[in-house]
């Protein structure tokens, strides 16, 4: 079963390089950018990803147009600056091997960093 990865992104040229790498297990990489003012878009597509460059429409209109771009059913959103794990990682392809999960979704936990440290009950 084949996974589209998408990443919404407006200056984000400090984050894009690890978070399109953290995902380059996905069968297809897609960065819809809100028309950033840096070098976002070229270190996105030298990383692997496609870039469709859109207006911002708000943020539920801008995930939808990125998802209707999407090739493949599943589709993991990602924030530019969160990263996919190895152990994520090897959980997904262990699921999505073969045909795939028997489910609609799933929901990932995070964890969630400031200023270097863990932050603990953040809900």
């Amino acid at each position: 079963m084949k996974i589209s990865a998408l990443i919404l992104t407006k200056n984000e040229e400090i984050n894009i390089s690890e978070c399109v790498k953290s995902v380059s297990f996905c069968d297809e990489i897609i960065v819809i950018d809100s028309e950033s003012e840096d070098q976002t878009r070229s270190l996105a597509e030298k990383e692997g990803a496609r870039v469709i460059v859109n207006p911002w429409p708000g943020f539920a209109l801008q995930r939808h147009f990125g998802i209707q771009r999407c090739s493949f059913p599943w589709v993991l959103m990602v924030d530019a600056d969160e990263r996919v794990t190895g152990s994520l990682r090897r959980e997904m392809q262990r699921i999505f091997s073969g045909e795939g999960p028997s489910c609609f979704g799933y929901e990932i936990p995070r964890r969630t960093f400031a200023f270097g440290r863990e932050m603990e009950d953040i809900r």
